[in-house]
């Protein structure tokens, strides 16, 4: 069963091993709120006794013998807490404690008259105290009502019987009882489904982490049985152009030859962007000749150009020095960006190459006298599979892979490309 957008399962489906998580979940968290409300109920319980020295300085010194014994108690559990058995029964362990507070306080009411006492309202201090910080389960809570219930009940019934003071206490304890099981039960709800949740987006992302391997997996075997072959063919087209065809021959041959690169071209593409998604293309800086680079690729356009009737030049290559970078990366950003010029400027266009280093940086730029792009279109030409138009489409074979991997390699590389362009005057790429 999935929701609406079909991706993440119903929470209502609670995953295998979901009450054990759950279980050790709530123990850490118990834990850990149990200990930080014990240190600061038992400043708070001992403080009280402030209170006792002005409404009843007869019973200060047995109010002070009584928080005394809950404030050793507090001491011996917070001890405990921290043992291995402690970490074990720590529901029993703290259930116990607030037994003993609340059994203070109700002692103290019985000193100072019964239902009549004003002190119960400590009681009512306990009762918010737990339904905030500790994460019991609804049952448990029940429990402890109860007995915080009898407790009080059960010691001022034997030593005052009943009377029409109980009312007030008694529905207050009640009602402050019911909230706070309340709270504990839309509390428990409420960490229930999210636990639930998590699990099912861990469970989510660890099989999309599965398929991403798997996909990575199909690319790689894909790239392998494609490129072989390819690299294949090319030997004996070499072997057949060194042979002096007609020209007729030599120029099908040509396009063999082309249509060859371009489909390698695309499927190095595919599965450097399969890569680049799974984080598997790392960034290797090795100190290289920027100028070499670009002068070898410009010479390796050049004849395709010059069959367009596409002047292909650089400038300023020369006075590079050279300078850690990823060769294999920044080939493959310059290479795409002289292509996108070559197949998009027109015969009588020009193509200019432009290199050069300020401020600790290194740019080159590729400029062409194409058709340029739309100003809305300039960001969008970097989205994977974007074409400008669909005319362009048509007219020019690709992918829409070439710029957005531009990019993406450049930022790996701790660089950038960015683009300005005017329509029917050209564009200039700047890296």
């Amino acid at each position: 069963m999935t929701t609406k957008t079909g991706i993440l399962p119903s929470v209502e489906e609670v995953p295998l091993g979901f009450d054990e998580v759950y279980a050790a979940e709530t123990r850490q968290l118990l834990t850990e709120r149990f200990r930080a409300i014990l240190v600061i109920g038992s400043l708070a319980y001992g403080a009280f006794w402030i209170l006792d020295l002005f409404v009843a300085p007869e019973h200060s010194t047995k109010f002070l013998l009584i928080r005394g014994v809950a404030l050793a108690w507090a001491l011996l559990t917070l001890w405990v807490s921290y043992t291995e058995w402690g970490r074990r029964f720590m529901v029993p362990l703290s259930v116990m404690l607030f037994v003993v507070a609340s059994l203070g306080i109700s002692s103290m009411t019985v000193f100072l008259g019964g239902f009549s006492s004003n002190y119960y309202i400590g009681n009512l201090m306990v009762l918010f105290g737990l339904g905030l910080f500790l994460p019991w389960r609804p049952s448990v809570t029940v429990t402890f009502c109860g007995l915080l219930m009898l407790g009080y009940l059960g010691l001022n019934l034997i030593f005052h019987g009943p009377s029409f003071d109980m009312l007030t206490p008694t529905f207050f304890l009640l009602g402050t009882s019911a909230f706070t099981s309340l709270a504990t039960e839309m509390s428990d709800r409420h960490r229930r489904r999210d636990l639930a949740l998590r699990l099912q987006l861990e469970k989510v992302n660890e099989d999309l982490k599965q398929l991403d391997e798997a996909k990575m997996r199909f690319f790689a075997n894909v790239s392998h049985e494609l490129r072989t072959p390819l690299t294949l063919l090319f030997g004996p087209m070499e072997t057949l152009q060194a042979e002096g065809l007609s020209p007729r021959r030599a120029q099908l041959l040509e396009a063999m030859q082309t249509n060859a690169r371009r489909l390698l071209r695309q499927v190095n593409a595919l599965l450097d962007v399969a890569k680049l998604e799974a984080g598997r293309l790392a960034f290797e800086p090795t100190v290289g000749d920027l100028s070499e680079l670009l002068n070898e690729l410009v010479a390796a356009s050049a004849p395709h150009a010059a069959r367009k009737g596409v002047l292909l030049e650089a400038k300023g290559l020369e006075e590079l020095e050279e300078f850690p970078f990823d060769y294999d990366k920044v080939e493959m950003i310059a290479a795409n960006l002289i292509s996108n010029a070559v197949k998009f400027t027109p015969k009588g266009g020009r193509i200019t190459i432009r290199a050069g280093s300020a401020d600790g940086k290194v740019t080159f730029e590729v400029q062409d006298t194409g058709p340029g792009i739309p100003e809305d279109q300039l960001e969008q030409i970097f989205e994977r599979f974007h074409q400008v138009d669909s005319s362009l489409s048509r007219e020019h074979e690709g992918t829409g892979l070439g710029l957005s991997l531009a990019r993406e390699l450049a930022r790996l590389s701790e660089g950038d490309i960015t683009v300005r362009s005017q329509v029917g005057r050209g564009t200039v790429f700047h890296v």
